[in-house]
């Protein structure tokens, strides 16, 4: 028996080769995606920081700082100036938007009159609304603001006193009552003698 050898044809075409193996699948990575988030949710906290920052007008910055700060040593100057004067002002006890009422003595209690009282009050909460007003002199040393302080709380006047030619500023703070708690306060002391006399 004769076997035929077998040759391939020069001019045969070639069949291409087939690679039925399937390439991996890329898998989830999470990592780039975390850190733009991290970056995006930061950006929205200091966004949110600077916007309460500049919202609550009990922080504010002092007008003239710097003008302050250049003239320390005229205002120590200014303020042992005050102290030897010795000049006194007491403000009688008030509610929101009664009429303010200072009484303005030297250092042997004598009421000083014909003074000129100028004032910058603000609230502790509010630093940022700044009202200027000018004192009015109703004689024997009683100087009235009105109309007084429109929101209870602590205020800070800021008082410019012109006095026997002298000038003299006078920082401090003043309590300002709830209308309503005011009147019940007022009540109750209108009655406490008679609860006295009861027992």
């Amino acid at each position: 028996m004769t076997m035929a050898a077998t040759t391939s044809r020069p001019d045969a075409p070639v069949q291409p080769r087939i690679d039925r193996t399937e390439a991996p699948r890329a898998g989830f990575w999470p990592w780039p995606g975390m850190i733009f988030a991290l970056l995006g949710s930061n950006a929205i906290v200091v966004a949110i920081t600077i916007w309460f920052a500049h919202s609550d007008g009990g922080f504010v910055i002092e007008p003239g700082y710097d003008i302050k700060a250049a003239r320390y040593q005229e205002r120590m100057e200014t303020d042992a100036a005050r102290r030897a004067l010795g000049w006194e002002v007491a403000i009688e006890p008030s509610a929101k938007g009664a009429p303010l009422r200072l009484r303005l003595r030297d250092r042997d209690g004598a009421e000083l009159a014909d003074a000129t009282i100028s004032i910058e009050a603000f609230h502790h909460a509010d630093a940022r609304r700044r009202i200027r007003v000018d004192a009015v002199d109703s004689g024997e040393g009683l100087y009235i603001v009105a109309p007084g302080p429109d929101r209870s709380g602590r205020w800070r006047l800021a008082l410019t006193i012109v006095a026997r030619g002298e000038r003299v500023e006078l920082p401090m703070d003043v309590d300002i009552a709830r209308a309503d708690l005011a009147r019940a306060a007022t009540s109750e002391q209108q009655i406490e003698p008679d609860t006295e006399t009861d027992r």
